[in-house]
This record gives structure tokens, sequence and C-alpha cells, in this order.
């Protein structure tokens, strides 16, 4: 990462991300100031993001499913904190290829410029909610096959009334209870557990039980208010296997 290079230009120009030094290079040598992260696809860090604040990004992924995966962690990492974030997808690229084989098959600065400055603005979706007059907990779509999104805007109008509620866990025991009975204490720790992983060290919970005690359903229920893309799921674990496992996203 040319960190002297992206503080100088931060505020002045577009920078653009790509997958590999090769890439960064490349560009560079263009003119064009570009950056990456060491590892490739799959090892931003967020604390990278702060390098880029305020500064107009854009982030060119290679053309396979990890590039654009990759692609789409950055631009959510920088999302908030950049000034804005485009990805850009670069035409006419073989499977696997990058921005240094596409420079190299003759695209130009001028054309990057352009497909940079036509792409949209990289805004995070959210999941389909679904149509009630009178918004509380249950508005909250738990249907992970939704496809229809809306933009955060969008989200906050309608999240409107729990991020005002002066007790967001009461106004979650009461929607649960509409399917699970007398496990409000444990559904309530259960969804604290799950909220800790955006913190720096989540929390981890086991649950015990007799065998049909409920704990599958509960389980079920709660996961329900939480983001899919955030939930691993094992077929078998056993307390033994636990502490060998360093992060799990409950």
């Amino acid at each position: 990462m040319k960190a002297a290079e992206l503080i100088t230009v931060a505020n002045e120009q577009t920078i653009f991300i790509v997958e590999g030094e090769k890439d960064a290079n490349a560009l560079w040598d263009l003119g064009v100031p570009a950056t990456c992260n060491a590892g490739g696809a799959g090892k931003w860090r967020d604390e990278f993001a702060q390098h880029l604040a305020g500064a107009n990004v854009v982030v060119v992924p290679d053309n396979d499913d990890v590039g654009r995966d990759h692609a789409e962690k950055v631009a959510r990492s920088l999302h908030g904190i950049a000034a804005s974030v485009k990805i850009v997808d670069l035409p006419d690229l073989p499977e696997h290829g990058d921005a240094s084989d596409w420079l190299a098959a003759g695209g130009t600065v001028e054309q990057l410029e352009q497909l940079a400055n036509a792409a949209a603005v990289w805004a995070p979706k959210a999941r389909k909610q679904r149509s009630k007059k009178d918004a509380d907990l249950s508005d909250i779509d738990t249907d992970h096959d939704a496809e229809r999104v809306y933009d955060v805007a969008e989200l906050e109008r309608i999240a409107g009334p729990l991020i005002e509620c002066d007790n967001a866990l009461n106004a979650f025991a009461r929607e649960l209870r509409k399917v699970v009975a007398g496990e409000e204490a444990n559904a309530k720790l259960l969804l604290l557990v799950c909220t800790s992983r955006l913190l720096d060290k989540p929390m981890h919970a086991a649950l015990k039980g007799t065998s049909a005690g409920g704990k599958s359903e509960l389980k079920g229920q709660v996961l329900k208010f939480v983001p899919p893309e955030d939930v691993v799921a094992f077929t078998t674990l056993s307390e033994r296997e636990l502490p060998e496992i360093e992060a799990i996203r409950v």
C-alpha cells in the first residue's frame, strides 16, 4: 500500500482499489492513484478504511466470484468513511482476469475514468420488509429468500419505532412470545449474544437442555432476528469441540 502517495491525493483525486500489488503498480505507472491490501482477496481489514477517509474510492474487482466478494467487503468497510465508494467491473475480462490484464489488452486511463464516472455510488442493501400499517418488530421480514431490497434511508424509516423504543429487548420478547412460550430470559440472552458479533470481542453461548426440550426451536426463532449472512450453521457440535473454535458468528 503506497501510504505516502495516498495521503497526498486522498482529498484531491479518485483512488482505485485493486486486488493485487501488480495491478496497483500498473495503475500508478500510468499516473492513476491506486492501492491494495496485502494478501489479496479476502484479506481487507476495516482499519485500512481510515487511510481513505474523505476520498472518492473506486473498487475494481478481479473477474471471479472471489474478486467480487472481496470488492463488496471493501465497499462495506469504506461506506460512511470515504466520500464515495463505487465498484467498477472492467469489460471484456477473461475469467479470473484483473486490472493488469485489462490494461495489457488495450484498456486506457480515459476508459477507466469513463467507467468510474458512469458507475453508481455503492450503497448497502437491506432485506425485504413486510407491508404493514402499524410498524413493530414483526415488520422485519425473516424470509431468507427475500429478493426486494431497500436503501438505508428506507430501512431507517421502517425501523424508526424500534430505534425510538425505550426497551428494545422487551419489544423483541413480545414478538417472540407469539411463537415461543416460557423462554423469555433465554431468548433475550441469546439475542444479546448474537448482537455482540458487532463488537471487537464477540460473546459465545451454548444452549444446554434435555432432548426435545425446545432448544432448536428457541435458537431458530431468535436467529430470525439476525441477518442470515451472519449465521454459520454446524450440523453437529459437542462441548468438547467448542474450545477448538476460535470464533463462531452465532
